[in-house]
């Protein structure tokens, strides 16, 4: 499938080498979900992506097509068991877990950077859940350490739901009934150096309060700032407010050495008439001004100059999730036409489209 194609100037050769990633340092990928259909052949996704400075794909299953398509192209995938009622089978049988490993990641291993176990498993409500979640985490690190695969960490995705308070974050910390799994949870991400991994939705935030200030506040668009009366900190844009609520939470646990990383962030185009701000000329600002704060090293108050990796949610709309009777806006988090791999809006990933694309930089983090 065809690509836009641009003759590239000087200048702007120039402009796009300024605003490269250290790929050593951090990341930016995308998240790919797979409630639509007509999408592309997995290749045509995988060459398209090499058009783009997205560098990691993160499905929510394990496809080895998947793997193998996108890691032939240089792009690391993480993989995910299928979803959470898979934790309590995998766990009750030892062979099961063995046998998942070696015929679902060891063929494609090298293109392979994370597992994730379950999604936001801590925050269900599901006790057998939550109590199966570490000692599979467990089973499936020794299940890899078996077969040498020590290079794919092993975590799971958490929503903001684990902590018990927010704001501000100097008052952030997790929910004291969590303790009991989250306790262990945390030893085995230091000991195996994964990252503690997040969603991080401003979109959500707005919503809970639709105010021209809060709408500038979660996109990164010109604001008042907010003031952590605690610590001093300055904050500009909501994004950088919900880490730093992750970072006091873990520093809190004595973890001041886990990485955060972000799973799933960005904005969708459309929403239904209970949503405010769902649309296209949101979802640009949201995503642009996201990859340009990212780019820009400028990190966070609590953690100046540390870049936190981060997936945007998502590569394609998913429209079959307009059936499932939640938000309207759930289907369209999609960056990417799938019908015909062209940019639903330009944000600034494409390396051949730069024109307007970024805006204007926000104000300092602090």
């Amino acid at each position: 499938m065809a690509i836009f194609k641009h003759q590239p100037t000087m200048l702007f050769l120039l402009s796009v080498f300024m605003l490269c990633f250290d790929t050593s340092e951090s990341f930016i990928g995308v998240t790919y979900g797979q409630y639509g259909y007509i999408y592309p052949e997995y290749e045509e996704t995988a060459k398209f992506l090499t058009s783009t400075y997205i560098q990691k794909f993160r499905t929510f299953e394990t496809n080895a097509l998947v793997a193998r398509a996108m890691g032939e192209k240089g792009i690391d995938v993480v993989f995910s068991t299928s979803d959470n009622s898979n934790i309590h089978i995998l766990l009750s049988n030892k062979d099961a877990t063995d046998n998942w490993v070696q015929k679902e990641i060891l063929p494609v291993a090298n293109y392979i950077d994370i597992l994730t176990i379950g999604n936001q498993v801590i925050s269900s409500g599901d006790t057998q859940t939550i109590n199966d979640l570490v000692p599979l985490m467990e089973l499936v690190q020794e299940a890899l350490n078996k077969v040498n695969l020590t290079k794919i960490k092993v975590s799971t995705v958490h929503s903001m739901a684990v902590l018990s308070a927010q704001e501000p974050p100097s008052n952030a910390s997790f929910n004291p009934a969590f303790a009991a799994t989250m306790n262990p949870l945390l030893r085995f991400l230091r000991e195996h150096n994964s990252p503690f991994m997040i969603t991080n939705y401003p979109y959500y935030s707005f919503q809970n309060n639709p105010t021209p200030e809060n709408l500038a506040f979660c996109t990164f668009q010109k604001n008042a700032g907010r003031v952590d009366p605690v610590t001093g900190y300055k904050y500009w844009n909501m994004f950088d407010w919900k880490i730093d609520a992750i970072r006091n939470a873990l520093d809190g646990y004595q973890y001041r050495d886990l990485e955060i990383m972000v799973a799933e962030t960005g904005w969708p185009t459309w929403g239904d008439n209970r949503e405010v701000g769902a649309t296209t000329e949101n979802a640009r600002i949201y995503n642009a001004n996201l990859v340009h704060h990212l780019r820009t090293s400028t990190g966070t108050p609590m953690m100046p100059n540390k870049v936190v990796s981060t997936y945007i949610q998502s590569i394609f709309d998913e429209n079959l999730k307009s059936n499932n009777g939640g938000l309207g806006s759930d289907a369209y988090w999609g960056i990417v036409n799938f019908k015909d791999l062209t940019w639903k809006y330009s944000c600034g990933l494409s390396k051949y489209f730069y024109k307007n694309t970024i805006p204007p930089p926000p104000p300092k983090t602090h």
